[in-house]
């Protein structure tokens, strides 16, 4: 997130004092070529690619892609903002895969791409 800050007179005990508030909020996915917008764009690549995924399968592969580095919590956001924008949704079906260790895994949904034309639909 970006905040737009202005400079604003405020008088305190001490007399007129300039601080600065907030004047607006700026959202980065918003931003073309920002390093947010490149990672919620490679995220539905990812998923694409693995034809929907359970968040540990989907965060695995994504972090791999990235070179290792990839914070669960910044990869929460992007997921966050790709449902909400109605770009992806999750849906309760188990899934069972096989991580980068050979070790079965399962997870309590998975994730899917939202078709064109299917923005309004709910699973």
């Amino acid at each position: 997130m970006t905040l737009g800050l202005e400079k604003v007179l405020i008088d305190t005990a001490n007399g007129p004092e300039e601080n600065l508030v907030v004047v607006k909020e700026i959202t980065l996915m918003d931003k073309p070529g920002s390093e947010i917008g490149k990672d919620h764009t490679l995220a539905k690549d990812v998923l694409v690619a693995l034809g929907g995924a359970g968040y540990h399968q989907w965060y695995e592969e994504m972090k791999a892609r990235r070179g290792g580095k990839l914070s669960t919590a910044s990869f929460t956001k992007i997921v966050k903002d790709l449902v909400d924008a109605q770009r992806i949704r999750h849906v309760d079906i188990p899934n069972v895969w096989v991580d980068a260790l050979g070790r079965e895994r399962k997870s309590k949904g998975l994730y899917q791409i939202v078709s064109e034309g299917a923005e309004g639909a709910s699973a």
